[in-house]
């Protein structure tokens, strides 16, 4: 995917513009999945990024190709040296970027540009229609979201739910577990765009280039952190069936701890709800 005859929009990730003043390509060393949401892609002032660091793999890119946003990083400290308002290219399917591209140059990723949107409108044409292979096999189409805007797109293009709700993206800036309103917050709105079909929420995966500052230091990942503090788990489950009371709603998380010691803390968990009052649905899993 290409973003032809874009300015650029030169920052430091922890100096972004959380709106763009005019649609630009932003120029960064490098961004996070937290930073990303800031910018809100699905304004569509934001035409594209480039990046001096990171990788294609990234949880950020992930997130910009779901709205549509290309990206290319890993170009090297020079890109740094981009002025503010100097004409590029972002070729995403590449991982490339054209600096102050001539007219012929252009018109040419203009052309592709123009290319890439009338083959996604002829794909767009088959939305709705069964999802059957050639063999007769019925497949559910189901979309990975961390954000409204990216459960909305997916709605937009006949997801049939979401197959992963990733919750700590939310959190990054956190000072603290968050708590059961906390959560119930982060998630309604994104759920809410599914009700009545299947959404699996992930508990939070924090590790990696998601780590909060309270958690800075600390080993592990995923429900493996979690279980360090049970409360905080308790609040998540909580928080994730008040926001998906109107889905058909299921769970997991990413274990890096032994499977039982893991299983033995949800039945634990499970059984504290269950003395709270707190009543799973029957479409919880």
């Amino acid at each position: 995917m290409s973003s032809a005859g874009a300015p650029s929009e030169p920052s430091r990730a922890s100096a972004l513009p959380s709106r763009t003043p005019q649609p630009s390509i932003i120029v960064a060393r490098e961004l996070g999945p937290a930073e990303l949401v800031d910018l809100r892609l699905e304004e569509g002032r934001v035409l594209g990024i480039a990046l001096a660091a990171g990788s294609a793999t990234s949880h950020a890119a992930i997130m910009a190709r779901s709205l549509g946003v290309p990206m290319a990083a890993g170009l090297g400290d020079d890109l740094l040296n981009v002025a503010a308002g100097e004409l590029l290219i972002v070729d995403g399917a590449a991982g490339a970027v054209v600096l102050s591209p001539g007219p012929e140059a252009l018109v040419r990723f203009q052309q592709a540009a123009a290319r890439e949107a009338t083959e996604r409108e002829r794909l767009a044409s088959g939305r709705g229609q069964p999802s059957v292979t050639a063999h007769g096999r019925t497949i559910r189409l189901l979309a990975n979201a961390s954000t409204p805007a990216e459960a909305a797109a997916a709605f937009d293009c006949a997801a049939e739910g979401l197959g992963l709700v990733r919750t700590e993206l939310a959190f990054l800036d956190a000072a603290d577990w968050p708590t059961e309103d906390q959560h119930e917050d982060a998630l309604v709105a994104t759920l809410s765009i599914f009700a009545g079909r299947v959404v699996t929420v992930r508990t939070l995966d924090f590790g990696a280039d998601k780590t909060p500052a309270f958690l800075r230091g600390r080993d592990g990942r995923g429900v493996a952190l979690t279980l360090e503090h049970e409360d905080a788990l308790e609040a998540q489950l909580v928080g994730i069936l008040r926001a998906g009371s109107a889905t058909r709603l299921r769970s997991c998380s990413r274990s890096s701890s032994p499977p039982c010691r893991s299983s033995r803390s949800g039945v634990s968990c499970a059984g504290r709800l269950g003395r709270r009052g707190v009543r799973f649905p029957s479409s919880a899993r």
